[in-house]
């Protein structure tokens, strides 16, 4: 994956550069506001008084323009500000620039558009909506569903082939009171790859799609709506064969929009026949306990998963395998193995006969010194010489037969890893202690090394090079040699924080949650660098049960929103903004550090006037910013 980008940082200031001219401008229509990248495709997006336009840097033109429908600047200008990427408050303004999560569209003015083109698909007239509620990618059929609440109080949902970047069709849910009351803010940032009611596509490539309390089999072709079952669905699954729908009812205490953990999962499970959404079991299965997770364990059977042990059920008929569960608890993993079924749970591993349920191993494998009740997630890897974990308390490695500890250390509940399978080495970050090693050579608790970090809680990035590994947040970089010896090290300290800062920060936070997982970029000369980004284990574990398809969509869907002939440079160099108070006055640049080096390699200092609007794209490395009639563009590389 590639290095995250760094956001618009500041509203802040440019008067000139005083070294040198810009290399190309952008004439704009309108008093200059914002500056910002849309952070899916990485396009820059210009807000003036009376525009939003879309930069195509390769091509030094304008994408498109698209103008803002009122024109009472002095009233609007200050949400205008702050309606960028990220800001919450702007997610609140139904009149700003909005970026769905993870996708090439945006809302504008509650239009909704294609931000490669400029093109509008929904919000012209016949289409007005007051609120988008929610979307999800359709990997299986390379499509978008994107539920509005429409002018006149309805749940309305879009189907947009991703393909064509056109509308397919729209079909009316429904309208309710209770729709009045959803907040825009709170659906979009549920929204993300990993939700728990993403829809599911059958054998006949139907769609199972949930709005609010109600279960729809949906026409993928036309929109039609085959049946509806209102069966309060906490989370719905299907068989290998896509035939057969597993609903989870949800927890008599779930809000209608909540389910994104497992704490509005019930006990109550039942099947739908896919044909007419009729139950499909004689009666529904009552769980011992909260249902928590389920993996396929045939075309006919699942493994079910609650808080005190597992079972497998027919998909057909709903009955148990085995008539008295396996009992455990905290399930963190089950994998199907050809002689049963594997489940890791607190600080064990035992292998389950998948014909009796009863232990198929003498004993289990127990992790040393691993706490049985250490909370939350797990990270668990399995490498050649051991099985690696990280709990909220310890990180350590571990003989995969016998669970012995090879070593183990302790480790703060904020601890976050990386992962750079390319080079096999694993990186912790633990508040200003970091740890790097090889899972595969290690033969002991790998060495503590201290960090003089800023801010820890903001680093996300870990590159691997021949010389070394060079370690980024939004404001400070780390370079590090082969032995991990600090070559050099910065934090830039901005000049002025304001909560627009705060926002980037939340955005870069996302984002690295949603990309928490490795890279690899190669030059044209064939060197290749890779790495990973920092990732909490709740993040890591979302991304373990993310589809195939899923991750193959969203990668499409970026390589589909590149600008043709888009600079690749942004690997070898890092920039960030430098802002210092001097006897003369404030003095602001950006500083380019060469990532295989670590050195600072080229400033561009511009001025001490602290209104102009800039932003600083870190992947593209361009500069952009307003003067009174034009954007000015530096290319840093």
């Amino acid at each position: 994956m590639k290095k995250l980008t760094l956001l618009c940082m500041l509203v802040m200031s440019i008067a000139v550069f005083a070294s040198k001219q810009p290399d190309w401008k952008l004439p704009i229509d309108g008093k200059p506001v914002a500056i910002f990248k849309h952070n899916f495709t990485g396009i820059p997006v210009i807000e003036t008084s009376r525009y939003y336009y879309g930069v195509n840097y390769v091509e030094q033109s304008i994408l498109w323009a698209v103008e803002k429908p009122y024109q009472d600047e002095t009233v609007k200008a200050l949400t205008d500000a702050t309606a960028m990427v990220g800001a919450t408050e702007a997610q609140e303004d139904e009149s700003g620039f909005v970026e769905i999560p993870m996708t090439p569209f945006v809302n504008i003015h509650n239009k909704l558009a294609d931000v490669g083109t400029g093109n509008i698909l929904i919000g012209n007239p016949g289409d007005e909506f007051i609120a988008i509620i929610e979307h999800d990618i359709i990997p299986e059929l390379y499509k978008i569903l994107i539920k509005v609440k429409s002018i006149n109080n309805a749940n309305v949902l879009y189907c947009i082939d991703l393909e064509k970047r056109q509308v397919d069709w729209k079909q009316t849910l429904s309208t309710t009171e209770d729709n009045k009351n959803i907040s825009k803010m709170v659906s979009v940032a549920m929204q993300s790859m990993f939700s728990t009611f993403a829809p599911k596509v059958t054998a006949q490539k139907e769609i199972v799609y949930k709005n609010d309390n109600d279960l729809l089999l949906i026409n993928s072709s036309n929109g039609e709506i085959i049946w509806k079952n209102e069966c309060k669905p906490g989370t719905f699954f299907l068989d290998n064969k896509q035939e057969t729908l597993v609903v989870v009812k949800q927890a008599s205490t779930a809000g209608s929009l909540t389910g994104m953990s497992a704490s509005s999962f019930g006990k109550t499970i039942f099947a739908l026949d896919l044909k007419n959404g009729k139950e499909l079991w004689k009666k529904p299965v009552k769980l011992d306990n909260k249902f928590t997770m389920h993996t396929n364990f045939d075309d006919k059977h699942f493994v079910c998963a609650h808080n005190k042990g597992i079972n497998i059920y027919n998909y057909q008929t709903g009955e148990t395998l085995w008539k008295k569960d396996y009992e455990t608890k905290r399930v963190q993993e089950i994998n199907i193995k050809p002689e049963g079924v594997e489940v890791f749970y607190g600080n064990e591993i035992m292998l389950v006969d998948a014909g009796t349920g009863k232990k198929a191993w003498k004993k289990p494998i127990k992790f040393d010194d691993v706490p049985e009740d250490d909370e939350g997630d797990m990270i668990k890897k399995d490498y050649q010489k051991g099985t690696f974990i990280m709990g909220a308390s310890f990180v350590g490695l571990f003989n995969k037969e016998t669970g012995k500890k090879i070593w183990k250390m302790g480790v703060s509940a904020e601890a976050k890893a990386a992962f750079d399978e390319r080079n096999t080495k694993v990186a912790i970050l633990d508040g200003k202690k970091f740890y790097l090693f090889n899972p595969n050579t290690v033969e002991k608790k790998p060495e503590k090394i201290k960090l003089d970090i800023e801010k820890p809680e903001e680093i996300v990035g870990f590159e691997t090079f021949d010389s070394g590994y060079f370690i980024t947040g939004m404001n400070e970089y780390i370079m590090l040699d082969k032995n991990c010896g600090v070559m050099s090290a910065n934090y830039f300290k901005p000049l002025k924080t304001d909560r627009l800062l705060k926002a980037a920060l939340m955005a870069t936070s996302v984002a690295s949650g949603i990309g928490g997982a490795e890279w690899t970029a190669t030059d044209s000369q064939g060197n290749t660098a890779s790495g990973g980004v920092f990732t909490s284990r709740e993040n890591a574990k979302q991304l373990q049960q993310t589809s195939q398809a899923t991750y193959e969509a969203y990668s499409k869907l970026r390589q589909q929103a590149k600008l043709r002939g888009a600079s690749r440079s942004g690997k070898d160099y890092a920039c960030f903004l430098k802002g210092e108070k001097t006897d003369a006055g404030d003095k602001m640049s950006i500083i380019k550090v060469d990532k295989k080096s670590g050195k600072e390699v080229d400033a561009f200092n511009f001025g001490d006037n602290r209104k102009v609007i800039f932003e600083l794209d870190n992947t593209a490395n361009y500069l952009y910013y307003f003067d009174e009639t034009n954007v000015n563009v530096y290319n840093l590389n």
